[in-house]
């Protein structure tokens, strides 16, 4: 399967919405930076990346509320990209540190949100950086 059938069966997986499916299956796991890219040039919905490290504390913790926010938001791509095992992640997409999650619309960064979120954290920093109503409602500015 070349990149670009990649990308479009996570996407493919996105749009449906007959069966339930578990939160964690709605995460889109990337195995690589190509992955990624191809995945924010091609999607047509806002894309949420988890950069992580699997030796990090925090990003594990972190890792349900991911899950969490994929099922509630069906209007966002998640994606996890383990950018500590893929290190040219790092720098391609400036990750510094960990946890790390960033919100891309049309393939352009909107936002990023640095350090260990719960799912109320994580709804309000999806909010904010797409300047919803929900932002405006629990005092977010965008």
């Amino acid at each position: 399967m070349n990149i670009q059938q990649l990308a479009g069966a996570a996407l493919t997986a996105f749009a449906l919405t007959a069966a339930p499916v578990r939160a964690a299956e709605q995460v889109v796991h990337l195995p690589d930076v190509q992955s990624l890219t191809t995945l924010l040039q091609t999607s047509p919905k806002p894309v949420l990346v988890d950069f992580y490290a699997d030796w990090c504390g925090p990003c594990k913790r972190m890792a349900p509320h991911i899950a969490d926010l994929a099922e509630k938001r069906p209007d966002l791509v998640v994606a996890k990209i383990d950018a500590y095992a893929l290190r040219d992640t790092m720098g391609a997409y400036r990750v510094r540190q960990y946890p790390i999650v960033k919100l891309y619309k049309g393939g352009a960064e909107v936002g990023v949100n640095i350090g260990l979120t719960d799912l109320s954290g994580l709804e309000g920093f999806v909010a904010a950086s797409l300047g919803t109503k929900a932002a405006a409602s629990m005092g977010i500015k965008p």
